[in-house]
């Protein structure tokens, strides 16, 4: 007698239940009859408006990217104007015609060149510089990242630590613990630690650059579709289509003319060929 009334009350439990979906099914149908049908139209400005704001986004990064390669270029390009110098001085200080009162000028001259590179390193790559641990990150058309760094490693302390820079409570020191006439002494050393890793961060910088331009090619045609797009849609108007349009070329623009202007030794078809 248990097992029939404990059937009946399942049976009954199953029939409440079909009947609540059933009805729950109704309404919904009754629910989607009532909406309009789907627009193909609102699915592609979704994607316009998702390409856009990616779009922008990356150019965003490519301003700030570029900015921090600038201004890195500038500070190197001084940076190895002046170990140059101190390379000069050192080759003549060991010159053997080279007097007492003539080495002392140059140690003199030497002291002042170290001082304005330390004043260099520690005004741009300080721990309280504006680069310091700066880093932005540019996503190309190849999915892969530009990883652009405010950081700067080079040392003339060839008895200390290869590779790091002397830094205590006063700062970042190029010569680390080295006497003047220890750097002077050690012509080959300059040409070692400072002047080809400055060269080779110059030429990294240069590719960057290269790449950070062809990333704007790119995003500028990737806005422009976009905002255009958008316009014959109607879902933005000709004034905003062209301030979207003109700001993305501005940003092109301006990227190019910082490599132009990092590659003024190169000729007008060798700067091209970099961009294609």
């Amino acid at each position: 007698m248990i097992n029939i009334i404990s059937r009946v009350i399942n049976r009954n439990k199953m029939m409440n239940i079909r009947i609540k979906n059933k009805n729950a099914l109704g309404d919904l149908n009754e629910r989607m009859k009532e909406q309009k049908p789907f627009d193909a139209d609102d699915f592609k400005v979704d994607q316009l408006k998702m390409q856009l704001r990616k779009g922008q986004l990356a150019e965003s990064h490519i301003q700030e990217g570029m900015s921090l390669l600038q201004q890195k270029r500038k500070a190197v390009d001084e940076l190895k104007d002046m170990s140059k110098d101190l390379k000069k001085l050192s080759e003549k200080y060991n010159d053997v015609n080279c007097t007492e009162d003539e080495k002392e000028k140059i140690e003199k001259n030497a002291r002042e060149i170290i001082n304005s590179m330390d004043n260099i390193m520690n005004d741009i790559f300080g721990d309280k510089s504006l680069f310091a641990g700066r880093q932005v990150s540019i996503e190309t058309s190849h999915g892969s990242n530009i990883v652009v760094r405010g950081n700067l490693d080079i040392s003339l302390n060839f008895y200390g630590d290869d590779g790091h820079k002397s830094e205590d409570i006063h700062g970042i020191h190029i010569e680390g613990d080295l006497s003047i006439v220890s750097i002077l002494e050690n012509t080959a050393q300059i040409e070692k630690r400072l002047i080809k890793p400055l060269d080779d961060t110059s030429d990294e910088i240069k590719s960057q650059m290269v790449s950070v331009v062809n990333d704007a090619m790119y995003q500028d045609m990737i806005v422009e579709m976009a905002a255009k797009g958008l316009a014959d849609l109607k879902e933005i108007d000709g004034y905003t289509e062209s301030k979207i349009i003109n700001n993305s070329k501005d940003i092109l623009e301006n990227a190019a003319e910082a490599l132009y202007c990092q590659s003024s030794n190169l000729d007008r078809k060798r700067t091209s060929a970099l961009l294609t």
